[in-house]
């Protein structure tokens, strides 16, 4: 028995039952698709790792029938989930209905900011957009149009301003509004990615502009580049999840030693903190708050270092040294932590390295204490 809202009568209670069989001429269109999907699920539910579900069925009548039920902590990622599906659901509707659209070739994506992560998943979906034009031979450049902004939150504002638009030309593609509601799917992990390189495809890599890139060459040589190159650590330190945030006095500790070698620090505080100093520390607020800057300052670095956080994605799609650090465990408050997950959503396992990692780009899985900075250092670095 499970506890729902909406079937028939709010909290009453629902037995799923799957019949073995179904009389001739009982099943209606549709049906045999639906049952082979409910099987697949209550496999995965009997496997004890589902802690949340939200239903929809449409019976005789045209009669729907809806509920949900789970554990409450679960219910933000269902209602992101059923917002991604949603989506899915009114642009089959829509091109089922709608004249074909001359903008729907290869060359044209569109992201949807009602329903798709305001986060740096956008460079996940963005890097799998323009693998897609390649892979069916889209005119160059990818075309990224953004459907619904006036349903963007006041607060998420800054970051499609700040973080969406200025990923764009990283990759090499153009906004044009024409692409709006052109689809490319909704993949924000990357397990796609990962498996269409194994199969030989490209990876596109991201690259700052010439003008940023001269830019940030002045402003180096006051420390001594380019014989003197930095060092950048990247800082998580968001008031959400915060759980997931950088170990600051590790890396101040570590960054300690690697001043005592001569090594140009250079912090790059999470964009919440970006206009703060962090003690004695070189910060640049420029690279926290501008891709191209930030770009340009990884590109031009010695080594990147990095915490699970979104700006890693910079160097994950790029040619510069990085060190990546973080560590798995079982966690049902935060399932992204879990190794099983991890292996699923992204398409490496526990211990590996991103399958088009060059010789001087490293995942580091285990944390960010002391410890595991100084070790890594000295073995990829040292």
């Amino acid at each position: 028995m499970i506890d729902t809202t909406g079937f028939g009568q709010p909290g009453m209670k629902v037995q799923a039952r799957l019949a073995p069989s179904i009389p001739l001429g009982r099943q209606a269109f549709g049906n045999k698709e639906v049952l082979e999907h409910a099987r697949k699920l209550i496999r995965e539910i009997k496997k004890g790792d589902i802690s949340w579900m939200a239903v929809c069925t449409v019976g005789p009548g045209q009669q729907a029938n809806y509920g949900f039920c789970g554990v409450t902590s679960s219910q933000f990622y269902g209602i992101k989930g059923l917002k991604i599906l949603l989506s899915h659901i009114e642009e089959t509707e829509r091109k089922a209905h709608a004249p074909p659209d001359p903008k729907s070739d290869f060359s044209y994506a569109g992201y949807d900011l009602d329903t798709y992560p305001r986060n740096f998943d956008f460079l996940i979906w963005l890097i799998n957009s323009e693998m897609i034009r390649r892979r069916n031979n889209g005119a160059w450049p990818l075309r990224v149009g953004f459907a619904n902004q006036h349903k963007v939150p006041q607060e998420h504002h800054r970051w499609v301003e700040d973080v969406a638009r200025q990923l764009i030309p990283l990759v090499g593609a153009v906004e044009d509004a024409d692409a709006a509601h052109s689809r490319h799917g909704a993949q924000f992990t990357p397990s796609d990615i990962c498996a269409a390189f194994r199969r030989g495809e490209e990876i596109p890599m991201l690259s700052a502009d010439e003008d940023s890139l001269n830019k940030m060459d002045l402003w180096l040589r006051q420390w001594g580049y380019p014989e003197r190159k930095p060092v950048t650590i990247t800082l998580r330190e968001a008031p959400h999840y915060s759980f997931r945030n950088s170990n600051v006095e590790a890396f101040r500790k570590f960054a300690r030693d690697l001043w005592k070698k001569d090594e140009l620090v250079i912090f790059v505080r999470d964009t919440c903190k970006a206009n703060e100093p962090l003690d004695e520390w070189i910060t640049y607020p420029s690279a926290s708050l501008a891709m191209q800057v930030r770009m340009a300052l990884y590109q031009r670095a010695k080594c990147n270092l990095f915490t699970s956080n979104g700006p890693f994605g910079l160097g994950l799609f790029s040619k510069t040294d990085y060190m990546c650090f973080l560590k798995l465990q079982t966690d049902r408050g935060y399932e992204p932590n879990n190794p099983e997950w991890w292996t699923f959503a992204n398409g490496i396992s526990e211990g590996g390295d991103w399958p088009w990692a060059t010789p001087g780009q490293h995942m580091i899985w285990g944390g960010d204490d002391y410890n595991s900075l100084s070790a890594a250092w000295e073995r990829f670095r040292g």
